[in-house]
């Protein structure tokens, strides 16, 4: 391994995206440890890209079967992770994750207090009680009984909430996204010690993302330098180095290597783990267009991956497709991708 093409290999290997092995979203999601969920409609696209029979249906069942869920995780953002995971992800990202939500509501001009806190997780235990499944617009009325009549307050207390462990996604129907009370079916699995959470995550993260530097992993998990350390030093057994172009990089004992495929492409969601998943993105693609794969307000778009670099855009509702100069693909390959999502989009399980 020696150069980006060989690193961006690998790294599609690793995910998932290139020669995929797994058969259950459920699978998926707990090999890549937790997947930013931002836009909810291709998170699943994320999930089902890297099976090898995806079907949205199958992925919508397994998050509401609670085999996949829903919350504010890693960089106080929405992630997708496995209900064996949840419990003791969640306590790492907690109290940083609170201080960002009431950092942002405040700079928002909609400051929340403890009071306001407090009276909301009481509010959340009652109207959520007996297993209920709430959408937002369903939540929001019942914060006018605690005298808080601002939408924009409530979505700040809802992230608080997941942040949390109070509450996380419920069932949908693909398009309303609902909230239910974390259970006592899920609090089971337990918490771990926080060294050990702490390895586990860098195992979670180097198996799936590698090769992967330091700086990679402390930007995934949003978690302090210090803490990435003492989580890789608990798995140090398990990971080697690989200095390429001046720069270490960390491999895991379970990657798997192996040759590109010619021609290869696959449509990428929005905020895939591909691109988000690193600091440094390089490997797959160039600075001259990093705009068009994401803004500077962190807005990522939906890119095309042609082979080992990300080569253009795609729309989902007209499937089109817009490539960068110069790239010019197969467009019996380009058509192959297409009908991988509209299977996707299509099959019922």
């Amino acid at each position: 391994m020696k150069t980006l093409k060989d690193i961006a290999t690998a790294r599609l290997l690793n995910q998932h995206l290139l020669r995929p092995l797994f058969t259950a979203p459920q699978e998926v999601v707990s090999w890549m440890g937790a997947m930013q969920a931002q836009d909810f409609s291709m998170c699943r696209w994320a999930v089902g890209v890297r099976m090898r029979k995806p079907s949205e249906a199958g992925v919508i069942e397994a998050l509401n079967k609670g085999d996949i869920i829903r919350s504010h995780l890693n960089r106080s953002t929405w992630q997708l992770v496995t209900k064996e995971d949840y419990h003791w992800m969640m306590p790492l990202h907690r109290e940083r994750s609170i201080r960002s939500w009431c950092a942002f509501a405040k700079q928002s001009g909609n400051p929340i207090s403890d009071k306001m806190m407090d009276n909301s997780r009481e509010l959340l235990t009652n109207i959520l009680g007996g297993k209920k499944h709430l959408t937002r617009e369903d939540i929001i009325p019942f914060y006018q009984e605690i005298d808080i009549d601002n939408a924009h307050t409530v979505r700040h207390l809802l992230a608080v909430a997941e942040a949390e462990g109070i509450i996380h996604n419920g069932c949908t129907d693909g398009r309303k996204i609902t909230y239910r009370l974390y259970g006592k079916d899920e609090n089971k699995f337990g918490c771990l010690p926080k060294e050990e959470a702490l390895a586990r995550l860098a195992t979670k993260y180097f198996q799936s993302h590698a090769p992967a530097t330091l700086a990679d992993f402390v930007w995934w998990s949003g978690l302090p330098v210090k803490e990435c350390r003492i989580g890789m030093e608990q798995i140090s057994s398990a990971l080697t180095v690989k200095m390429i172009n001046g720069t270490e990089y960390f491999l895991h004992e379970s990657n798997r290597y192996g040759k590109m495929q010619k021609d290869s492409i696959t449509l990428l969601p929005p905020y895939d783990e591909l691109l988000i998943g690193y600091k440094d993105r390089s490997a797959v693609l160039s600075k001259e267009h990093e705009r068009k794969a994401y803004n500077t307000f962190g807005i990522f778009y939906p890119v095309v991956l042609h082979e080992h670099r990300i080569a253009g855009n795609w729309s989902r509702k007209e499937l089109s497709v817009t490539f960068f100069e110069n790239d010019k693909p197969d467009a019996a390959c380009l058509e192959k991708a297409k009908k991988q999502y509209e299977k996707f989009v299509n099959t019922n399980r």
